[in-house]
């Protein structure tokens, strides 16, 4: 089994500020992408026609709104404050069961291992890797 220790640098109030914002944006797309998916469920199987239309009308509001959260959430990744050297396509992860894959970047980054548990020659072995 490898360890792979990395050494993550200082986030700066800049990034961390954007940060706070995309994942607020996140958070309301999600909730409006919900909010029409219930609201059309609901539309769909409503039996009276004044509640077929309240619904769908509501599915569509909310509809609009998820679009327009993408467009600003887009339009936040182009901002050029936190880039993403390096990673040239891969998967980034949004939510905890998505895979992270560790670049070259990020290998690059680490010096050397100190696992306590483990010998100067068990940690020499580890940086060879």
């Amino acid at each position: 089994m490898s360890f792979f220790w990395l050494i993550l640098q200082p986030v700066t109030e800049e990034e961390q500020a954007e940060t706070e914002r995309r994942e607020q944006l996140e958070a309301k797309e999600s909730y409006y992408k919900n909010e029409a998916k219930k609201n059309r469920r609901i539309a769909k199987y409503s039996l009276d026609a004044d509640n077929k239309r309240t619904y769908s009308h509501r599915a569509e509001v909310f509809e609009q709104k998820a679009q327009n959260a993408e467009k600003a959430l887009a339009k936040s990744g182009k901002s050029g404050i936190i880039e993403s050297e390096g990673v040239n396509g891969l998967e980034q992860a949004k939510k905890r069961d998505h895979k992270i894959f560790i670049t070259d970047v990020a290998i690059d980054k680490i010096t050397k291992s100190k696992v306590k548990i483990l010998s100067i020659d068990q940690n020499a072995r580890i940086d060879a890797i």
